[in-house]
């Protein structure tokens, strides 16, 4: 999907380019309320899709299109990305956050922003890999510590022969 599409959104325009249905023409005339129109009015007649199904998820977005051979190879040719409006640009013109320090901060590049960040993420990485490493080592020391209690207590329970526990029946 492209950045900032939402699903309904690419759905409708999937529905604009259905061939043989009446709702070309009725999207037409909803989107021209629209501010951004997703249906120039000169694509009107272009519908090349035959049909589509939606198999989505709570996390993912998942689109069946169906099309005859001819349009597929003018897809193809044209790109797939293009034909089917998969990118968008974002602008980079005002991008301000917040600097190390807490303060708004104007970031001139995307680069720039890395460069700021670049010390204090490697930074907490490295916080992140102690803190998974040391619960490795408790979680193995737990289960050492476990395994040799379960050992200790088999061995020295009465009648076990060979560190395996026989119960004695003691109702005789």
């Amino acid at each position: 999907m492209p950045v900032r599409k939402w699903t309904q959104d690419y759905k409708e325009m999937l529905e604009e380019w259905v061939v043989g249905t009446e709702k070309v023409n009725s999207t037409l005339k909803v989107n021209e309320s629209r501010r951004f129109s997703t249906l120039r009015p000169s694509d009107a007649n272009s519908a090349f899709i035959q049909d589509y199904k939606e198999y989505h998820t709570d996390t993912s977005v998942h689109f069946v299109i169906t099309m005859t051979e001819a349009e597929m190879r003018k897809a193809e040719e044209e790109g797939l990305e293009k034909r089917f409006r998969m990118t968008s640009t974002i602008s980079i013109a005002n991008m301000v956050c917040f600097d190390l320090n807490g303060k708004i901060r104007k970031y001139t590049s995307p680069e720039e922003i890395l460069e700021d960040f670049y010390h204090k993420r490697l930074e907490y990485y490295g916080i992140r890999k102690a803190s998974r490493l040391g619960c490795r080592a408790w979680g193995y020391l737990w289960l050492i510590t476990g395994i040799t209690y379960s050992k200790t207590s088999q061995m020295n329970s009465p009648g076990s022969l060979i560190g395996f526990p026989i119960k004695l029946d003691s109702s005789r």
